[in-house]
């Protein structure tokens, strides 16, 4: 009974975790500033804190992952602590049911027919999420122009892994086709079984991807596969019974209205719920595709190399010296250096005191800039930038966005089309 008490407990957080996220992206979507979700992180990041201090001693700071924040050392460690809490919980709650076990038993038997529906609701909104930005060609979008002019040994094995799937439209359009088809398979639970099944070899893929080449969401395939096996462990033996012994089995299927007594009504404001969710999720990110083509051009510059002197360990460049700037729209500056490796940024203008500001490229914005400099327009749209800290100076020349207007394909090679000075 331990084990039934800390596997359910163990989902509930899971689930949790997964709906406070999908809520956060419905209502992102709708443009409602969800700070309940910023909120929601800086009391766990807090509790986390003291519990790394007082237990784990890795010297864990608040607000330190950076990017995407699924395999931080905080979703680590609030695993490791969710883990433990749960397992206390259990003992505790084993121990006072200990001379009710067969009512006890018939309470989780119930509890597991309603976590089961929840979970498999929950996960067919994640595999829906995670395929229609696929379909749309989202997750992993064309080579851009800042990957090209990387050099092949500055990649990493994800950004190598995302280039490559990104490269091929119809290959990643067959990715996000299969995830919606197993989201829809899941939505009815007589065909929830193959949409299981093709779930689990989908991200069974996923996860070994995932670890074979550094993705920063290995944590996350993981606990999507957990929630695929839990669902998944009442049809084992119907499934050896057919697969290995090839036998003829039948499949059964519980009957919600039965066992979990949820009215008609209730079924049919579930389903407006879902079809809205889904419908939101496609109309958004269709949008997005839209929006995005209406985005000003990306701004590139080149930086001139002789002007960079006095450089300073104090600098946020620390002797990389800059050779090309990517001002993006949604406010995120790329500085690929001299020698071909590059950081992200993000970046702040205050027009008032022509100053520009560089700030660690977080999830979640800084307050604190790394790097200010002072801004000095000079002819045909080029500046100058004068380093606050020290003597510093960059000088920036425009590159015509026209050089990078054009895409990969097999009849042109895309050296041909981009600057001299900017091919190593």
């Amino acid at each position: 009974m331990l084990a039934r008490h800390f596997i359910f407990l163990l989902l509930v957080i899971i689930v949790f975790a997964f709906s406070n996220v999908i809520l956060h992206l419905i209502l992102d979507n709708w443009g409602i500033d969800y700070r309940f979700f910023k909120t929601l992180y800086e009391t766990f990041d807090s509790i986390i804190y003291l519990a790394d201090k007082l237990l784990f001693k890795t010297g864990y700071k608040p607000n330190s992952h950076t990017g995407v924040p699924t395999d931080s050392l905080f979703a680590v460690l609030f695993l490791i602590l969710s883990i433990a809490v749960v397992l206390l919980i259990s003992i505790i709650w084993t121990f006072i049911e200990r001379n009710h076990v067969k009512e006890a038993n018939k309470r989780l038997d119930n509890y597991d027919l309603k976590t089961r529906e929840v979970v498999r609701i929950v996960l067919a909104l994640i595999m829906f999420h995670y395929g229609i930005i696929k379909l749309f060609l989202r997750q992993m979008p064309p080579n851009s122009i800042v990957q090209l002019l990387t050099p092949f040994g500055y990649y990493n094995k994800h950004e190598l892994m995302w280039s490559f799937i990104g490269a091929s439209k119809t290959f990643q359009f067959f990715l996000g086709f299969s995830e919606c088809l197993c989201a829809t398979l899941l939505l009815f639970r007589k065909t929830s079984l193959l949409g299981l099944m093709t779930c689990f070899a989908i991200t069974l893929n996923i996860c070994v991807m995932n670890f074979s080449y550094d993705v920063p969401a290995r944590l996350l395939a993981c606990l999507v596969m957990t929630m695929i096996v839990y669902l998944l462990t009442p049809y084992v033996k119907i499934l050896y019974k057919i697969l290995i012994q090839g036998n003829v089995a039948r499949i059964t299927f519980p009957d919600r209205q039965k066992n979990l007594k949820i009215s008609l009504s209730v079924n049919k404001l579930l389903s407006i719920l879902i079809l809205l969710i889904l419908g939101t999720n496609t109309f958004f990110t269709y949008s997005r595709i839209n929006n995005r083509n209406k985005l000003p051009p990306i701004r590139v510059y080149h930086a001139d190399v002789t002007s960079q002197t006095a450089l300073s360990e104090n600098t946020i460049i620390k002797n990389n010296i800059w050779d090309l700037a990517f001002f993006k729209p949604d406010n995120t500056l790329t500085v690929i250096y001299t020698k071909g490796n590059r950081t992200n940024f993000k970046y702040s203008i205050d027009s008032a005191a022509g100053s520009l500001s560089l700030f660690r490229y977080a999830y979640f914005n800084d307050s604190l800039p790394l790097q200010v400099y002072k801004i000095k327009r000079l002819q045909n749209e080029n500046i100058a930038l004068h380093s606050t800290i020290d003597s510093t100076t960059i000088n920036l020349q425009v590159v015509s966005p026209s050089i990078f207007d054009f895409e990969i394909n097999s009849n042109r090679k895309w050296t041909e089309k981009l600057p001299v000075y900017s091919i190593k």
